[in-house]
């Protein structure tokens, strides 16, 4: 059996140095404090900014939203920053994720020590941060696949799958050969059919744990057949380039909390 040449904490650490906030991030516009609101607004307008920066002494020190202008100068509208709206640069897109999961509209991004970027629910969909969810669900993918392969290394995990679902695999399986590819039956199945299997073999579906830290007992096959669906539907969104989860970040986010949770358990169990 080929063994797997990554983990999930190998995966971060590629993430970390590579897809970072910074990726995501657009430059903060700003205005000094006592630039008149009517320039202000016509910036925010032609190119439809909901917030724009306001500096003080080339520093931003806060922000205005357009809907709160009317006359004066930006100044008069300044609010502050909250520390916790600010994510560093390097910060990994898990953070930023968090932050918008929990009802945040946007978040500024701090570069050499001063917020002068930000990020959007819009930004959300760009090509760093479907990357990141797509290299998760494929690592959860191999790493189910590896299971599977240890539990049956002589099959016998054709009969937890339907008919047509086996017959799938082996038209696939015909295909690949074809092509000289090396493969596998086993390697054939797609990520639904690995799920199957793991919802219908107890000893496979007690590594995973539900995410409740006071519970740890092992999730039931229900509630792993509802993740495993939604998964789905997530990594075809990425595949397709489809608007991802229809803006519901807060359910990805939670997703994504188990689907780490899930690799963990994956990665530990049998050595990782």
């Amino acid at each position: 059996m080929k063994h797997l040449k990554s983990s999930s904490g190998d995966l971060h650490r590629l993430f970390r140095q590579v897809l970072t906030v910074r990726e995501l991030a657009e430059p903060l516009a700003s205005f000094d404090r006592e630039t008149p609101v009517e320039r202000a607004l016509k910036l925010m307008q032609d190119k439809d900014f909901d917030l724009v920066g306001v500096r003080d002494e080339a520093s931003v020190a806060g922000y205005v939203l357009r809907q709160d202008l009317v006359g004066g100068v930006v100044g008069d509208y300044l609010n502050a920053i909250d520390p916790s709206e600010i994510l560093h640069e390097n910060a990994p897109l898990s953070e930023v994720l968090e932050e918008m999961a929990s009802g945040s509209r946007w978040v500024f991004v701090s570069f050499l020590g001063t917020p002068s970027g930000i990020v959007t629910l819009g930004d959300l969909q760009k090509a760093p941060m479907r990357m990141w969810l797509f290299g998760l669900i494929s690592l959860f993918e191999m790493q189910l696949l590896k299971r599977i392969k240890q539990r049956y290394p002589d099959h016998g995990w054709e009969s937890a799958i339907s008919p047509e679902r086996f017959a799938a695999a082996q038209d696939i399986h015909v295909k690949r050969v074809k092509k000289r590819s090396s493969t596998y039956l086993v390697d054939c199945l797609q990520l639904g059919d690995k799920g199957t299997i793991f919802k219908k073999e107890k000893s496979l579906l007690e590594i995973l744990r539900n995410r409740d830290p006071d519970a740890r007992k092992p999730i039931s096959g229900r509630q792993f057949e509802k993740f495993m669906g939604r998964i789905e539907i997530l990594r075809n969104d990425l595949a397709h380039s489809s608007e991802i989860g229809a803006g519901d970040w807060s359910s990805i986010a939670d997703d994504v909390a188990i689907l780490q949770g899930f690799l963990k358990d994956l990665e530990s169990s049998d050595g990782g």
